[in-house]
Parts: structure tokens; C-alpha cells; sequence
């Protein structure tokens, strides 16, 4: 069939030449190097590195994006924090749950909880566009479209978001 192939060799065959178990391993390992190095290493010579800048991810948008969004991470933290705080409030009592309230009517946590509210939203949006990338759902072997993967997580948000405006509303 092939030349310099051995023909009595068929699937599921062993070649005593390949297999572990078979030989001596005489001569099959590479003979260690002899004598020093190659080159010997020079100290002397100072290495160049480059100066990387410290905002050297604001040069392109894609790093800018990025590093926002690991940025907003913080401010979903004091998110939770925040509702922690205010459920404490509300089991410490009516007192409580008033000083609680005119420190949130502050303009200072007026100016963080809207920064917090535009970048938990910048988080929650950037998360569902990366989702799909990163999970490869796949139904009887076909890998589904973006839109598929993304579409329910956009649909449960806006569906939790409508029962909490309802709640407020009513």
C-alpha cells in the first residue's frame, strides 16, 4: 500500500518498536549536552523596557470600555451595600430609618447613587453584550445566534424592571 510501510500491520496492531512496555529504551533518550552554556549570560548589558504609561488603556476604546466596566464593579458593590444599610435602617426602627433617609436625601449620596444607578447599568448592558461570546450554547449540536443567547437575559430584565415600576405605582 504505502512504501516502507509494514503490510501485516492492521488496525489495533502493535509495533513492538513504538510501544513503551516492549522495549529497553536503549538509545532512544537524547544524550544530555556536554560542557557550559551555550553563551554564557551577560549581566553587564542593561535590558530595555519599554515605559509602559499609566493610562496606557485609554489609548484605544475597547481597553477604555473594558477597564469602565471592571471600574463599575465598585460601584454595583456599594449598590448592595447601600440596600444592606438601608434594610439595617429598617429593622433598627422608625429613628433609624429616618436618619437613614435624610442621609440619602444628602446631595452627596444623591451624586453617588446616580453615578452608581448609570454605572450598574453600563455593567448590567456590557455584561449581557459579552455573554454570548463567552457561553457557546449549543441545541442538538448547532451553536445559537447572539441574539438568542442575549435576547431572555435583555426580556427577564425588562420584565423584573416592569413588575418593580408596577410595584411602585400602584
Amino acid at each position: 500500500m504505502l512504501g516502507g510501510v509494514p503490510q501485516g500491520r492492521g488496525p489495533g496492531g502493535r509495533d513492538p518498536a513504538v510501544q513503551a512496555d516492549r522495549r529497553d529504551g536503549d538509545g532512544q533518550a537524547v544524550p544530555a549536552a556536554e560542557g557550559g552554556p551555550v553563551t554564557a549570560p551577560d549581566d553587564t548589558a542593561a535590558r530595555y523596557r519599554r515605559p509602559v504609561p499609566v493610562l496606557w488603556w485609554t489609548g484605544r476604546r475597547p481597553y477604555l470600555l473594558f477597564m469602565i466596566r471592571e471600574f463599575s464593579s465598585v460601584f454595583v458593590a456599594w449598590s448592595v451595600v447601600y440596600l444592606l444599610l438601608l434594610v439595617r435602617a429598617v429593622a433598627a426602627g422608625p429613628a433609624a430609618y429616618r436618619g437613614f433617609m435624610e442621609l440619602s436625601a444628602s446631595w452627596w449620596m444623591l451624586a453617588l447613587n446616580v453615578a452608581a444607578l448609570a454605572l450598574t447599568l453600563f455593567h448590567t448592558i456590557t455584561w449581557f453584550v459579552v455573554t454570548p461570546k463567552a457561553v457557546a450554547v449549543r441545541v442538538l449540536g448547532v451553536r445559537l445566534p447572539a441574539f438568542m443567547v442575549a435576547g431572555p437575559l435583555y426580556t427577564a430584565w425588562i420584565a423584573v424592571s416592569a413588575f418593580v415600576v408596577w410595584l411602585l405605582v400602584r
